[in-house]
């Protein structure tokens, strides 16, 4: 029996010491409406959190009291930073949250979303190998009423392959980025993703200036930056709910400017990584789909490189990020 005993407790031991770390990182602003949901899924994960850590951009709704009042009845260490002033970019959260953070791995959980309890003991598994830098789940979306408008994103990847996002899989990240991050972003939901903290701090630092600059394809660039640093790992089970809403910052930029960070990004992945036939082609194909769908094309400008607003912000893009590198 003591024998018993005492392999219980040493395996406990063992667990708690190999526990992998986790910090919760919460950028919001004015999602008072969802955010007692959503930090209750955080708390009750199975695998427990290091730490929550709410970042409330200013916001202009109850938010702070609904942080404060759920946090004050919420054992574990968590921590409240209130911005003064809206700092006009969720990028500028991001590396706030992340430098603040004390766990080896960060979640940055979007306030408006919703994950399932077992996302992290799910998705965390795969830093096992000491070589993955992010590591992510399919998400199904849902509408600001929480009806589920699909199940999952595996239309939305087909494009590229029907079969890759349907089983578990671990890769290099360059692999990732000339196979798929050269095509489209195809991580959609940055709640879905948990991340080895200082290969994603690193590359907020070294491209803040940027990031803050694109207006839709910011997670994009990130994503394809911490890729550079090592693998990626998909779990093919759904684990987060993420939300769409009829008001967002990719609805409210203008369909000329997301067309725009669109062949900005691809262009950029493309400078970077050698891309065979077959993947240009399929990133020509989404280009124009994405142009069409954003009711861009006319006769006069049939596809995005034929566009005079579409070159003209691509073409400011461009340099901006060319003048970001020499201030580096």
């Amino acid at each position: 029996m003591k024998k018993h005993l005492l392999s219980l407790f040493k395996g406990n031991v063992q667990s708690s010491i190999s526990l992998k770390r986790v910090s919760a990182i919460v950028p919001n602003y004015n999602y008072s409406q969802y955010l007692q949901k959503r930090l209750q899924s955080i708390n009750d994960q199975t695998h427990p959190l290091h730490e929550i850590i709410v970042i409330d951009d200013a916001s202009t709704d109850n938010s702070v009291e609904v942080i404060n009042r759920f946090l004050a009845a919420t054992p574990g260490v968590h921590r409240l930073v209130i911005n003064d002033h809206n700092s006009g970019s969720v990028f500028k959260q991001w590396l706030q949250g992340v430098t603040l953070a004390q766990g080896e791995y960060v979640w940055i959980c979007e306030a408006d979303d919703s994950a399932d309890l077992t996302f992290v003991e799910s998705v965390i598994r795969a830093f096992d190998d000491p070589l993955v830098v992010l590591s992510y789940s399919q998400s199904r979306q849902i509408d600001e009423a929480d009806c589920l408008i699909a199940k999952d994103y595996l239309e939305y990847t087909k494009d590229i392959d029907r079969h890759k996002w349907r089983k578990d899989y671990i890769c290099e990240g360059h692999n990732e980025l000339m196979g798929a991050l050269a095509i489209k972003n195809t991580i959609p939901n940055v709640s879905a993703a948990i991340f080895r903290k200082e290969p994603l701090l690193e590359v907020l630092q070294r491209y803040e200036r940027e990031l803050v600059h694109l207006q839709t394809a910011g997670d994009w660039l990130a994503y394809c930056e911490v890729l550079r640093k090592g693998r990626i790992s998909f779990t093919s089970r759904v684990l987060n709910s993420h939300r769409w809403h009829r008001n967002t910052v990719r609805l409210r930029t203008s369909h000329a400017r997301s067309m725009a960070e669109i062949l900005y990004m691809q262009n950029r992945t493309s400078g970077t990584c050698p891309l065979n036939n077959s993947v240009r082609e399929k990133a020509r194909k989404y280009a124009q789909m994405a142009y069409e769908y954003l009711e861009l094309h006319s006769s006069d400008a049939p596809d995005p490189l034929r566009h005079q607003e579409v070159c003209r912000l691509l073409d400011e893009i461009s340099t901006t990020m060319k003048m970001s590198e020499v201030y580096e």
